[in-house]
């Protein structure tokens, strides 16, 4: 088993690749910005920090990227892999359909079923690849296209910040992550299985799940970054006063997107476990 991730942000890095590695399934990043995919090759390891859990704490090795201008050797790490990942951020998913569609094309030689899983905060990521892959895909690739790749959604309930200066002296490649295991993901589009990862979460009946998402747990994210500074706070818990915010503000943001108010707010809320002491540099970041 054989896995590809697009990207190799914080996100790429300090969730997927994180738990792409906990499962022991070797994987390569494909990375834009050729200083962060040097910087990766040079160092082959990285840091993953869990907030509030140091335990946790793991050392990623085996670390390798490939570059944008490696367009060969990228279409190839593709048809040798079982499943693709992409982190890229929603507004440059189309810069990576040519290096998808090629992938497919020398993938349909060698045969054999593949997933892509998109991992972005952005709206049916599935169907802009899916489109975009249609459109320019050969015609002989196409059968292999429509009948074999799965394209599809997964849903990121782990929050990535910025490192403080120290921290990223002694590893420039450090990603501190929330303490969030899963990786839920449509099941309905999936063509075979993916390769077991640890924390992966099939979901049968995914429609609307990455939407309602944005207005849960994402706007909590960004309550709780704008409320933190706010009023101060530097360490957990979470003051009383931001928890009676967060709760009663979800009385009207689940009825519209046919969620359990209790379910939800319990849920998302018990994954705010903050790290103590709170950094002052603590916010949410940009995937």
């Amino acid at each position: 088993m054989r896995c590809v991730i697009f990207g190799a942000g914080k996100i790429a890095r300090g969730f997927i690749g994180h738990l792409l590695y906990l499962s022991n399934i070797p994987f390569t990043f494909v990375e834009k910005a050729d200083a962060l995919a040097d910087l990766i090759n040079e160092r082959g390891q990285y840091t993953v920090n869990i907030l509030g859990a140091p335990e946790q704490n793991c050392l990623v090795k085996g670390a390798k990227a490939l570059k944008f201008n490696q367009k060969q050797e990228i279409a190839e790490a593709i048809a040798e892999a079982d499943a693709v990942f992409n982190a890229v951020g929603g507004k440059n998913l189309g810069d990576i359909v040519p290096f998808l569609t090629a992938g497919i094309e020398k993938k349909a030689k060698k045969g054999g079923k593949i997933n892509f899983v998109t991992c972005e905060n952005w709206k049916k990521p599935a169907d802009i690849l899916r489109d975009g892959i249609a459109a320019g895909i050969s015609e002989e690739a196409r059968p292999y296209f429509e009948e074999n790749v799965g394209i599809t959604e997964a849903v990121i309930m782990r929050s990535a910040i910025e490192s403080d200066a120290e921290l990223l002296k002694k590893d420039p490649l450090i990603v501190n992550v929330q303490n969030f295991w899963e990786l839920p993901v449509d099941a309905s589009r999936l063509k075979g299985e993916l390769p077991p990862i640890q924390g992966l979460k099939l979901i049968a009946s995914f429609t609307g799940f990455l939407e309602r998402k944005f207005y849960t747990y994402n706007a909590a994210n960004g309550t709780v970054s704008f409320l933190g500074p706010c009023s101060a706070m530097k360490k957990s818990p979470m003051p009383p006063t931001m928890r009676g915010s967060l709760k009663s503000w979800t009385v009207y943001t689940v009825r519209p997107h046919a969620l359990c108010q209790q379910n939800t707010t319990s849920h998302w809320m018990s994954n705010w476990r903050l790290p103590s002491p709170l950094s002052e540099s603590y916010r949410i970041t940009p995937l």
